[in-house]
């Protein structure tokens, strides 16, 4: 069976933002979708909404001991004290067999919790601000046999109708960069 490899590359802190540079190679003999494009909904990166996805976002949480975890993927409960009857699924790229792409996930420092349907006022007194010593990206894909419903939305972007079936992980030290999340005490960790 294909399974997509992921990497992360040297961690960066450039002008006030987290860049986690990751490599993603298919050595497989079939096409894989990687759930890696969500749109900027809060403004995270440009301080205004963006409706356009974007390989440079992925949503984030504090997931325990000073890891923080980045979900390429559909989270099945938002990082967020209130409930979400629908689960956005974030569009997808196509890694054709023998292929692979880079990207880097830029967040704003310090980190917040983040998802496609929420995220904390970075000003609230509820947010503990806490330091980080591991990064960690959760990759969803799909295989293309696996697939019923895929749909190319616009040029190399991909709409996928159901849920991911495989992932892949990989984790960088990043204790040295002191990096700090503002984490929510009573948000629901990823799934």
């Amino acid at each position: 069976m294909t399974m997509l490899q992921i990497q992360i590359e040297p961690v960066q802190v450039v002008r006030g933002e987290l860049r986690v540079p990751y490599v993603i190679t298919n050595p497989g003999d079939t096409a894989a979708y990687v759930y890696n494009l969500v749109p900027d909904r809060f403004g995270v990166l440009a301080g205004k909404p963006d409706p356009v996805p974007s390989a440079h976002l992925a949503q984030s949480c504090y997931d325990r001991d000073g890891i923080a975890l980045f979900v390429l993927g559909q989270v099945r409960r938002p990082p967020s004290p209130k409930a979400y009857v629908s689960e956005p699924k974030p569009l997808a790229s196509r890694v054709e067999p023998g292929r692979g792409f880079q990207a880097t996930i830029r967040a704003p420092l310090p980190l917040v919790e983040w998802s496609e349907v929420w995220t904390p006022d970075r000003e609230s007194p509820e947010l503990v601000d806490t330091p980080i010593t591991l990064v960690q990206i959760v990759l969803e894909y799909a295989l293309e046999p696996d697939l019923i419903n895929v749909r190319e939305d616009a040029k190399g972007v991909f709409a996928i109708s159901e849920r991911m079936r495989h992932r892949a992980i990989a984790d960088r030290d990043v204790g040295e960069l002191g990096v700090r999340m503002l984490v929510h005490p009573r948000a629901t960790r990823f799934a």
